[in-house]
């Protein structure tokens, strides 16, 4: 009878522990999506809030520019697994005090089953934003 529960104990451990290390393989940082922002004139814009869907709502999430004009998102095995396109969209956040008020844009980006045969995925993406007209 003790040996039974020992065992029943160890085996729901094990369950337990294979189901918690399924679970964080799934939520480990994956894949990179960085890029740069700048204006017209190749100078960086800084405050530009970045926000990515990736594949029509399998995620979305928002990052801002720093004063390199720089950001970097980290995706999840799961959502890298699920990307078939990111809609990326760059918006002015603090107005003038960037440099100038930027016009909002937004890019689809299509990405290919074999854009994703070597793992991790790193993009690396430029984007020029052009002032908005008043």
């Amino acid at each position: 009878n003790m040996r039974i529960r020992s065992f029943i104990f160890m085996a729901l451990s094990l369950l337990f522990i294979s189901c918690a290390k399924a679970d964080q393989e799934n939520t480990d940082i994956f894949s990179v999506i960085k890029g740069r922002v700048t204006d017209a004139d190749e100078n960086p814009i800084e405050h530009m809030e970045v926000t990515i869907e990736i594949s029509k709502r399998t995620a979305q999430k928002t990052v801002y520019t720093s004063s390199d004009g720089t950001f970097m998102i980290d995706i999840t095995n799961r959502e890298a697994r699920q990307m078939k396109s990111l809609s990326i969209t760059l918006k002015d956040i603090d107005g003038e005090e960037n440099g100038g008020l930027f016009e909002t844009k937004t890019e689809e980006i299509f990405i290919y089953e074999e854009d994703l045969a070597e793992l991790p995925v790193i993009l690396d993406l430029d984007f020029r934003c052009s002032l908005a007209i008043p």
